[in-house]
This record gives C-alpha cells, sequence and structure tokens, in this order.
C-alpha cells in the first residue's frame, strides 16, 4: 500500500511542478507580449503625434518665409504669431512621451495654430492619412 501513495504523491507532486511552470511561463508570455503591444501602440501614436507637430511645423516655416519676402502681406501681429508658433514647435518634447504635460502641449499648438491660420484668412487644418503607410518613395 505504501508504494500505491509513493505513486499518488508523485503524480500529484507532478501536476503541481507542471501548473507552477505552466504558471510562470504564461507569465513571461504575457509580459512579451505586453511589451510588443505596447511598443506598436507607443509608435503608432508617435506617429501620429509627429505628422501633427511636422505639419504645423511646415505651415508655420512656409508663412515665416513668406513673411520675410513679403513683408508688406503680413501684420506685426501675425508675424508674432507664425513666431510665437514656430518656438512652440521647436520646444515639443521630443524624449518624455510619459509626460503627462504632453496634452497640454499639444492642445497650446493647435489653439496657436488655429489662432495664426484665422489671422492669415486662411482655412487650413491637419488631417492626418488614413493609410499613413501606403507612402512611396
Amino acid at each position: 500500500m505504501e508504494g500505491l501513495d509513493d505513486l499518488f504523491d508523485s503524480a500529484l507532486g507532478l501536476e503541481d511542478t507542471h501548473l507552477k511552470e505552466g504558471h510562470a511561463e504564461g507569465l513571461e508570455a504575457g509580459k512579451e507580449l505586453g511589451r510588443r503591444e505596447g511598443w506598436e501602440v507607443g509608435m503608432r501614436s508617435g506617429f501620429e503625434i509627429g505628422g501633427e507637430v511636422g505639419f504645423y511645423a511646415g505651415c508655420a516655416n512656409v508663412w515665416k518665409h513668406y513673411a520675410e519676402k513679403q513683408p508688406d502681406l503680413f501684420s506685426e501681429r501675425v508675424k508674432k504669431g507664425i513666431e510665437s508658433l514656430l518656438r512652440l514647435v521647436e520646444a515639443f518634447p521630443l524624449d518624455n512621451a510619459e509626460d503627462e504635460s504632453l496634452q497640454e502641449v499639444i492642445e497650446k499648438l493647435r489653439a496657436k495654430f488655429k489662432a495664426v491660420s484665422a489671422s492669415l484668412g486662411v482655412q487650413q487644418e491637419y488631417m492626418p492619412s488614413e493609410n499613413p503607410s501606403s507612402l512611396e518613395f
């Protein structure tokens, strides 16, 4: 009878060992999947935000160029608005994606862009591409 008890104890111990190993493997697999998904979401979000900030920078630089070439067409108020927009773009944080003030900064950029666009009398707004991966060079 003692041999039978040892067999059952061994079988129960084996099941417990496999459960623990399976749990540990599942935790590692879940962590890895979470890291990959987090990386993908971060990349997508970074590209979206970068595209928007780049759009504002491009518009502001074009406006600044024309203001320098044809200063009579731009009021001092508009020129100051363009410079202010460029300062916001240049000050945009590139290294701390976890910064909670990032949303505040992007909102300031959007508001300044709308104000400058309105003062120039242009109806310009950022419209991201539906399929950014369709770009070809």
